[in-house]
């Protein structure tokens, strides 16, 4: 698994529910 991947994935994320 590539944690820095994972990470970037969170924010990404993240950023999206915070958009909501």
């Amino acid at each position: 698994m590539d944690i820095a991947h994972l990470k970037s994935m969170n924010k990404t994320i993240g950023a999206k529910q915070t958009l909501k």
